[in-house]
């Protein structure tokens, strides 16, 4: 919501200008239909009224159709504008926001909000001008109905007062229905990622591929089609209730106010003209209330998730003093604890360890021991409510824990390769980053499959083990003093597993960074120059023997 304020605040030049067109045309509109009465009332008068009420039909045409233009196109322009910060906003707070958030709300919900909630919410706002513009129509058209005839205005007014209750009635037992549609929503998008994620396992297991389709994803989305056909029903019925209201409210101007007090047949007649033309525009108003029950309620929904993690918005990355030297990492009592996939509680710590540049360090453990854990909170991805942690006698809080993971290079079991190798130049000796790409590129073997093309790879739909591979490069690329690999030689084959152990890691020694590797390899356990072992959250270091 705080965006949404801000944003129409810096824009108030566009939304004024919107709003002034929209109050033109709607005028005009009104002008339009008292030029028309008018008109009719004029024929058979003499050919100069007639002439120039037609000059003035004509150029009110026109106004109407160059304000109406006007005004979209500015809608237009300010719902894109909305829907591109919106989403370069929450997902700047996503990416800025602590690890630990993230895992808990989930991707679901983050990607029901970056796609459903802000195209629903663009959705209605383009549809503000034509709801802006009628909602000046009315008001002009009973200001000249006013003018008319006061009696009939305030039947006409009670006939729209029943319509509204009964609208608001039935448009209300569908508002609750339509929130509680939206928050499945978030269990469809999960569904969807087991579609896109899981196609594979779902191929291969048909009995797993048949309960996923006709249980899980088709129980979703029939409570989904359920719901949304009787939010629809509500919204249907309160519409059409209110359209036949029209009709009725001229069926009584014509056959029941003539009999009950004097009515000039011109003021009848303008009354007709006006009601008629007026059911369009309230068309437009009623059909366009679902979208703004829906355009709140997720609202609604994005402004939780800004609540979610506006608090905890870390501080921005901190280019000054920059990436130093690592000379000594330090962490000291080190406790976290956190809640597993399965529910219960697991507790890492208490943590003591010293890394220095030159040597390579070798980390193992069972599954569930807490060595990825470990390896989110030494890199400052996880954030330790007790103890300490040291980068050359730094200490490293919030206000420069940013600064704090700018000098790691981290490749975790699941990570994402990105296409473009930008931002990597900075880091690079001479700048000369495209001829050092292609030598690594041919070190791992993969120079005949991807190309540098544009700050891109040609392409990343490689296998598993060679997008690993080129995840390595830009590893490599990045050049910061310490590298965290989390079983990255797992999906190697036994040539590139050596190629890994025994001469990259060995490079990266010899330039002085400090190695920390993950790995359940032992035969090449003898490449660490320390050997760790991770066990139920505590941490043990072993002797290259003992290990053996």
């Amino acid at each position: 919501m705080n965006f949404i304020i801000d944003f129409f605040s810096r824009s108030w030049p566009l939304i004024t200008t919107t709003l002034l067109t929209g109050l033109i045309s709607g005028i005009s509109t009104t002008l339009l239909l008292v030029t028309v009465n008018k008109g009719l009332g004029a024929l058979g008068s003499d050919g100069d009224r007639l002439t120039l009420l037609a000059l003035s039909f004509t150029a009110l045409c026109l106004i109407v159709l160059v304000s109406k233009i006007i005004t979209e196109l500015l809608l237009l322009k300010m719902a894109q504008r909305v829907t591109m910060e919106l989403r370069l906003e929450l997902s700047r707070k996503i990416i800025t926001s602590p690890f630990e958030t993230l895992e808990k709300l989930g991707t679901s919900k983050m990607f029901a909000n970056l796609i459903s909630d802000i195209s629903t919410l663009t959705s209605f706002i383009t549809s503000v001008p034509s709801l802006g513009v009628s909602a000046i129509i009315l008001l002009s058209c009973f200001i000249y109905l006013g003018t008319l005839s006061w009696k009939m205005l305030i039947l006409t007014f009670s006939f729209i007062l029943i319509g509204l209750s009964i609208y608001i009635t039935l448009s209300n037992k569908a508002r609750v229905i339509v929130k509680e549609t939206r928050n499945i929503h978030d269990h469809l998008y999960k569904c969807f990622q087991g579609v896109t994620h899981g196609v594979k396992e779902l191929q291969m297991h048909y009995l797993r591929r048949d309960h996923f389709l006709n249980s899980d994803l088709k129980t979703v989305v029939s409570q989904i089609n359920s719901l949304n056909l009787s939010s629809g029903l509500y919204f249907i019925l309160a519409r059409n209730f209110g359209m036949i209201l029209f009709f009725i409210l001229i069926g009584v101007l014509i056959f029941v106010a003539p009999q009950s007090f004097v009515v000039e047949s011109d003021a009848l007649r303008g009354y007709v003209i006006v009601i008629l033309y007026l059911i369009g525009p309230l068309q437009v108003l009623l059909s366009t209330y679902p979208s703004i029950i829906q355009a709140k309620i997720s609202l609604h929904k994005i402004t939780d998730l800004g609540a979610s993690l506006g608090d905890t918005v870390q501080s921005k990355s901190v280019l000054t003093p920059g990436i130093t030297q690592v000379d000594l990492l330090s962490l000291r009592d080190i406790e976290i604890e956190y809640e597993q996939q399965n529910g219960e509680g697991f507790k890492l710590g208490p943590l003591d360890i010293d890394l220095i540049p030159g040597e390579i360090i070798f980390l193992t453990g069972g599954n569930g021991s807490g060595k990825s854990s470990f390896a989110k909170v030494l890199v400052g991805l996880y954030q330790t409510k007790n103890g300490s942690i040291s980068i050359n006698n730094t200490s490293i809080d919030e206000s420069n824990m940013d600064w704090y993971r700018q000098h790691f290079t981290v490749l975790f079991s699941d990570y994402y390769l990105f296409e473009n190798i930008g931002g990597l130049q900075n880091r690079m000796p001479d700048n000369n980053i495209e001829s050092l790409t292609q030598s690594y590129l041919r070190k791992l073997e993969l120079d005949e499959k991807v190309k540098i093309e544009d700050g891109k790879f040609s392409t990343t739909k490689l296998s598993m083990g060679q997008r690993k591979r080129l995840a390595l490069l830009i590893a490599y690329l990045e050049n910061r003093p310490i590298y965290v690999f989390d079983e990255w030689a797992a999906d190697q084959d036994p040539a590139f597993k050596k190629l890994f152990y025994t001469v990259l890691l060995e490079e990266l020694k010899v330039k002085g960074k400090i190695v920390f590797v993950i790995s359940h390899d032992d035969q090449y356990f003898h490449v660490a120059d320390r050997l760790l072992k991770m066990d139920y959250g505590k941490l043990a270091e072993l002797s290259k023997a003992k290990a053996d």
